[in-house]
């Protein structure tokens, strides 16, 4: 869950959040959670930040706006892409759930879990990125170099989907497969020549948190998740505690020249997944989560 430490690996010296006075953030899924408690630390060290989500909770903050939007949706996350201002500095994708007992669909005929926590962050980049200044970086929040495709964590790469093989909820196979397509999207969007120098990429491991995912998705809600919740809490970070952990590695100066690195919880280098350390792997299994977005398009035409 919490990566394997990278050697060889250096972030440099961490920065001072006052290193965020003036910059633009955009922080997908910073409405809630994670994402929300990121977004205010930024806010709070002199940032200018945007948060796209459904529900806006810190309306009257000052240095925070709102995008509405809608994560499941390739349209809408393509559209944030597109026009979202100011064009920022620096990206953070927190947005995600997971997969619940049955596998549920969108309207664009889409696996709700793969669409809301790993393709709508595509569908926004491929519209993004071609907008983004050099010395941009984007963020990429989910669970790199977890061991996924290992022994015990099988994912099925080739049904990211989930139409073909037996559904397996919560933190089953449908969820790691977001897992996998996040960790390639890092790896695939670093190895592009023509970002190098101009934007740098990196995947966020935040490791074992509390949060409302385990009560409402995999134990059915109620007092069992509640409780579970509850205990984690008592040994695990918060929300706060894991932004404050995180920033200064993330505004760190010297963090570009190390593009395509994995971040764990600890604010320390994690090797990626070893599924990833075979050539072109990450590459082809973009390429198939490309054209589902594309399909997805089509279909919502």
């Amino acid at each position: 869950m919490y990566g394997r430490r990278a050697t060889g690996v250096s972030f440099g010296p961490p920065a001072a959040l006052s290193a965020l006075k003036g910059k633009n953030v955009l922080v997908v899924g910073g409405t809630g959670g994670l994402g929300r408690a990121l977004a205010k630390a930024a806010a709070t060290a002199g940032a200018n930040v945007v948060v796209a989500g459904r529900t806006y909770r810190d309306a009257g903050v000052p240095g925070i706006s709102f995008v509405s939007t809608d994560a499941s949706s390739m349209k809408a996350a393509a559209a944030l892409g597109a026009s979202v201002e100011p064009v920022p500095d620096t990206v953070i994708f927190t947005t995600g759930t997971c997969a619940g007992a049955q596998r549920e669909e969108t309207a664009e005929g889409l696996e709700t879990d793969m669409a809301t926590s790993a393709l709508s962050r595509i569908a926004t980049l491929n519209t993004l990125l071609p907008r983004l200044k050099t010395g941009a970086r984007v963020f990429v929040w989910g669970m790199p170099g977890n061991g996924h495709s290992e022994k015990g964590q099988e994912t099925h790469l080739d049904d990211l989907n989930a139409t073909k093989n037996k559904w397996a909820a919560g933190f089953g196979w449908p969820h790691l497969n977001t897992v996998a397509v996040n960790e390639a999207l890092v790896l695939h969007l670093a190895a592009q020549q023509v970002y190098t120098g101009k934007v740098a990429f990196f995947g966020c491991n935040p490791g074992l948190i509390a949060h409302s995912a385990l009560r409402d998705k995999v134990h059915g809600g109620g007092c069992l998740g509640a409780v579970l919740e509850f205990i984690l809490s008592l040994f695990t970070p918060s929300y706060k505690q894991a932004a404050a952990r995180m920033w200064p590695v993330m505004a760190a100066p010297g963090l570009d020249a190390v593009s395509g690195a994995l971040i764990g919880p600890s604010a320390t280098p994690i090797l990626c997944a070893r599924v990833f350390a075979t050539p072109g792997k990450a590459d082809a299994v973009i390429a198939d989560a490309q054209a589902l977005i594309a399909q997805a398009l089509i279909v919502r035409k």
